[in-house]
């Protein structure tokens, strides 16, 4: 059970993908991560022109979407390419944002690269107490015990009842 638990509270990914988005239009990937994920990849705009990549939390991205700017939790503004890097503070859905660069009116291609790992601290919390329990188990089984405290602890005395009525 405890090994069980302690891999459950381990995961981790990879994407790779080369998407294009036309002018006045953004291109958004979703991904639901729990709290401390790390995130890291890069991107590249294969026609060497600028663009912006932000990471929007799920009311950062909504309110970005509905037209007013919210900020994001990370952001590289005018790049042809950068690294990404970056944990997650809370379980969310966050979105990969880009947005295409100062003056770009034209589609924008992008190869994006980008991994994930989220460790669950209270499944690991869960995995050791599991191991502590296991082992405080092993020891009650395979302790050694005094011969006869099973007799003076049923308080019995040594001599055999006697037939009953006397």
């Amino acid at each position: 059970m405890a090994g069980g638990v302690f891999v459950i509270s381990y995961s981790a990914g990879s994407r790779a993908s080369t998407f294009s988005f036309a002018a006045g239009l953004h291109y958004r990937i979703p991904a639901d991560l729990a709290a401390g994920s790390t995130i890291e990849g890069a991107f590249r705009e294969i026609g060497g022109r600028p663009v912006n990549f932000y990471i929007m939390t799920s009311v950062q991205y909504a309110s970005y979407y509905g037209g007013t700017w919210a900020g994001s939790v990370f952001g590289v503004g005018e790049a042809i390419s950068s690294s990404v890097s970056y944990s997650t503070a809370a379980r969310d859905t966050y979105y990969f944002v880009f947005i295409h660069g100062a003056g770009i009116n034209e589609t924008q291609t992008v190869s994006f690269d980008w991994s994930f790992r989220s460790l669950s601290l209270p499944l690991v919390v869960a995995g050791v107490a599991f191991v502590v329990l296991a082992a405080y188990d092993l020891y009650i089984a395979f302790r050694k015990v005094e011969k006869g405290s099973a007799e003076r602890s049923q308080g019995t005395s040594g001599k055999e009842p006697g037939p009953p009525g006397l």
